[in-house]
């Protein structure tokens, strides 16, 4: 699901957490195939987010609007499934580290 309005391209996995689910208009769902991986979807957006792709080609009046006729025109660049796991699983473990690293220094200034 990406997120339409405000902070646009925000993205989260659904993992059928709830037997029902409903989506109001401003989160987009972006159905994936057998050729595709969740998790590095969620890290592609989440890169497209921070390099501004999304908000170069918002609607915005007062806040930012990223319509699904715009969002299905963005060009991504997705590598094979194989790779698309590798770099996700990499990113994983990489996140792994620093947020175990930020929690180790956040103890470290408790002591201070």
């Amino acid at each position: 699901m990406v997120s339409e309005g405000g902070e646009v391209g925000k993205t989260c996995i659904w993992n059928d957490e709830l037997d029902e689910c409903y989506i109001q208009n401003s989160v987009h769902k972006v159905p994936l195939n057998a050729l595709q991986d969740a998790r590095f979807f969620l890290y592609l957006f989440f890169v497209y987010g921070k390099l501004g792709v999304f908000e170069s080609i918002v609607n915005r009046v007062s806040i930012s609007h990223l319509v699904l006729e715009k969002l299905i025109n963005v060009d991504f660049a997705i590598p094979p499934l194989q790779e698309q796991k590798a770099i996700a699983s990499y990113l994983d473990t990489q996140i792994t580290k620093i947020d175990l690293a930020i929690e180790k220094t956040k103890q470290q200034i408790t002591y201070i």
